[in-house]
């Protein structure tokens, strides 16, 4: 019993903490969901729910839909939250024309995802749909729906519209506007640098009177490293304000006797402090990224040993479902024997009381029959009687004409 209770909980915490990973890789736009899908937006398609826990009665015409190519092709994203084989990006495709999710029928995936990636990403997905396919669902009656099932039986329906609507490429603007966008906060993080750099070395940038200076030679090395941190951080993120702000330091120095030899030292400590100060945040980075992987496998291992003892919770059950199942084909065969014994019994007791009303009829008739020669006998003795009577009669009736 104790033993019992120690399974159930240790099965319950696995569980526990099985659901906090669950959901793993999830096709995008999805189905019900509005931006890019979360880890939680992951659902789990089956014959039974194809898009999971998603009504696609109420959510299809909200939803983003992805337009079919000409040739029925549709390219979507397939995202995953872990790497390796639970994070499989490799799908199947189901197709219903009718957009009920009640009609599903096999799609062919030309160019499919990554089985088992080695880190979190996204990949590009291609399925055509079935010849002749005409999306006849929505309101526009223009519309598919497509459950979307990784190997690792993760997923997520999406919807699919044919006709007039956007490229087929649509779906995949809102990645490239995020990377436009970091690529400008990149930009301008570099530009920022490069203007401090530049402020750093006042009168060190191109200055017109440091060639008259003495510390014309500080100054021009100055220049030079100001002018090359600012076109590293121009190279760097792509950002025409980076060399912008470092052009307009040239001219901008008083000629101050050398003094421009001081603003470059303090220029070179405070890169050089920047450079020695990266060190920590990239070993706290590599840090917790390890800590981040550890933490990973160890949920790894136990969503596998969840699902191992859910395997052998099901074949438990299953041998439990089969016993009690002969039970009770065991139970009804004895109920079908009793039944038969009782109707036997009743058909044989029928039997045995008609059998002894036929004998209480045999008896009554044999009774009466004795009674009949008794009356018989009866009848004769008074026969013999009245003949010896007659006869006496007769011989007193002699004798008296005798006389």
């Amino acid at each position: 019993m104790l033993a019992g209770k120690s399974t159930f909980a240790l099965v319950s915490l696995m569980l526990a903490l099985a659901s906090q990973t669950a959901g793993h890789a999830i096709p995008s736009p999805a189905l019900g969901v509005k931006g890019t899908p979360k880890r939680g937006d992951t659902q789990r398609p089956s014959a039974q729910k194809p898009c999971g826990n998603v009504d696609p009665a109420t959510t299809i015409d909200t939803s983003t839909a992805i337009p079919a190519a000409a040739d029925g092709s549709v390219t979507m994203d397939v995202i995953d939250f872990n790497a390796g084989r639970d994070g499989s990006r490799s799908v199947s495709v189901q197709v219903d024309a009718s957009g009920t999710g009640k009609s599903f029928v096999a799609g062919t995936v030309t160019k499919n995802g990554d089985p088992a990636p080695k880190a979190v990403g996204t990949d590009k997905v291609t399925f055509k749909l079935p010849a002749g396919t005409k999306c006849a669902g929505g309101k526009a009656k223009n519309l598919c729906l497509v459950s979307v099932k990784t190997t690792s039986n993760f997923g997520a329906c999406v919807v699919v519209s044919q006709g007039a609507g956007g490229a087929a490429a649509a779906p995949a603007a809102p990645a490239a506007g995020n990377a436009a966008a970091a690529g400008a906060a990149a930009g301008a993080a570099g530009a920022a640098a490069g203007a401090a750099a530049a402020n750093a070395n006042k009168g060190a940038a191109a200055n017109k009177g440091a060639a008259a200076n003495k510390g014309a030679a500080a100054t021009n090395a100055n220049k030079g490293a100001a002018a090359k941190t600012a076109t590293k951080g121009a190279a760097t993120n792509a950002n025409k304000g980076a060399t912008a702000a470092a052009g307009k330091g040239k001219g901008k120095g008083k000629g101050r006797k050398g003094k421009g030899r001081k603003g470059g030292k303090k220029a070179a400590a405070a890169a050089g402090a920047k450079k020695v100060g990266t060190r920590a945040p990239r070993a706290l980075r590599r840090e917790l990224e390890e800590e981040a992987e550890a933490e990973e496998l160890e949920m790894r291992e136990i969503e596998e040993d969840v699902e191992d003892l859910e395997a052998e919770d099901l074949e438990r059950r299953e041998i439990e479902e089969e016993d009690d199942a002969e039970d009770l084909e065991a139970e009804v065969e004895v109920r079908e024997l009793e039944e038969d014994a009782e109707d036997l019994e009743a058909e044989d007791l029928e039997r045995r009381e008609e059998d002894v009303e036929e004998d209480d009829l045999d008896a009554e008739e044999l009774e009466r029959r004795e009674e009949d020669v008794e009356e018989e006998d009866l009848d004769a003795e008074d026969l013999e009687r009245r003949e010896v009577e007659v006869e006496d009669d007769a011989e007193d009736l002699s004798l008296a004409n005798l006389d």
